[in-house]
């Protein structure tokens, strides 16, 4: 079974996901997408083992925003062309979200002529590239 959930409608007339806490747009997307899976996973009966969220640019960050505050509901994600933290200014140093509470499998794609492949000045602020991402993935899952 595959859900492709859709975030909510932004001003550009796009839609978008709540995917840093700092740019909390009032929508609460972690609780939307915990309700989904609880639910479908009760109703269908799906194995808790094998459920896995993958999202693409910001769909990839929401990802790992729900990866990282609801670990223990995810089997692994992948993201392509997402940013895992950002800095407070134009400037790192960057801000992470929080140690996922439970081990999970991170897959993460970039492409390199892709602008996040290196980061990405979004709204004032600087937005975490590959590098600085996995990195950051390493550590908060203690992989050698």
């Amino acid at each position: 079974l595959m859900v492709a959930a859709q975030g909510t409608a932004e001003g550009g007339g796009g839609n978008g996901w709540n995917g840093y806490l700092a740019f909390d747009n009032g929508v609460d997307d972690v609780g939307f997408l915990e309700r989904l899976i609880l639910g479908l996973s009760a109703s269908l009966k799906i194995d808790s083992t094998r459920r896995y969220l993958a999202g693409f640019s910001g769909g990839a960050t929401m990802s790992v925003r729900f990866a990282t505050e609801k670990s223990e509901l995810l089997a692994a994600i992948g993201t392509f062309a997402g940013k895992v933290g950002r800095s407070a200014s134009a400037n790192p140093p960057f801000i992470f979200p929080p140690v996922p509470t439970t081990p999970l499998s991170v897959l993460m794609t970039y492409g390199t002529a892709d602008s996040n492949y290196l980061g990405e000045l979004k709204g004032g602020f600087l937005c975490t590239g590959a590098k600085e991402g996995i990195g950051w993935w390493t550590q908060a899952l203690a992989c050698s």
